[in-house]
């Protein structure tokens, strides 16, 4: 059975090994994988399970890094993925350290969605959140689910509207400018003729 001869701390990064099979230099790992499967010097070990080692070794790189993005903000599981292969890691990398990350509840699409939907909500309309969360979340059920709580937007949609006007008087042409104005932002034309018939009534 193949013997470690020899394991070196790399000199570019403090924190992995160089670790060398019969005097020829094998794989690069963490120091955490190496302790895990007590790799050590005169150690006999099949490639195999060096393999596994190295397997551990990337998933651990692959959730440190994952973390010091959730530290910014909550993230989706589709961002963390789409992030995890820009970095090159396998599939079976990325997908032992997101069910890492989803039993630690570092991940959790439902809460995302909340989080998200209160981000925006005083800005954009339901079909402009919920198009951009399609774009964001894997799992429609939690993103439909969430939908469903999502509050009346009259208030929000005259309050931008009544921004949008400013001083100029709600004509014809205005009232159609500023429609359009709100269908850009994603509001329904039911929730912007509600919103524009209350500053009718308020004038």
């Amino acid at each position: 059975m193949p013997k470690i001869t020899d394991i070196q701390i790399q000199k570019e990064n403090k924190g992995r090994l160089s670790v060398f099979l019969d005097g020829e230099f094998f794989c690069g790992l963490d120091a955490f994988a190496a302790q895990k499967h007590f790799l050590t010097i005169g150690k006999e070990i099949s490639k195999e399970k060096l393999l596994e080692a190295v397997f551990d070794s990337e998933v651990e790189s692959a959730f440190e890094k994952s973390m010091r993005q959730i530290e910014t903000r909550l993230k989706s599981e589709k961002e963390i993925r789409d992030y995890l292969l820009g970095k090159l890691y396998s599939e079976d990398v990325i997908e032992a350290c997101v069910d890492r990350l989803k039993r630690y509840n570092y991940i959790d699409d439902a809460e995302f969605c909340r989080q998200y939907i209160n981000s925006y909500l005083s800005r954009w309309g339901r079909k402009k959140i919920e198009f951009m969360l399609k774009n964001l979340v894997l799992d429609r059920d939690d993103l439909n689910n969430i939908l469903e709580e999502f509050p009346c937007q009259i208030e929000v949609a005259y309050k931008l509207a009544i921004k949008h006007i400013g001083n100029k008087t709600l004509d014809y042409t205005q009232k159609q400018k500023t429609f359009a104005h709100l269908m850009q932002k994603g509001f329904d034309s039911n929730t912007i003729k509600e919103a524009l018939g209350r500053i009718n009534n308020n004038e």
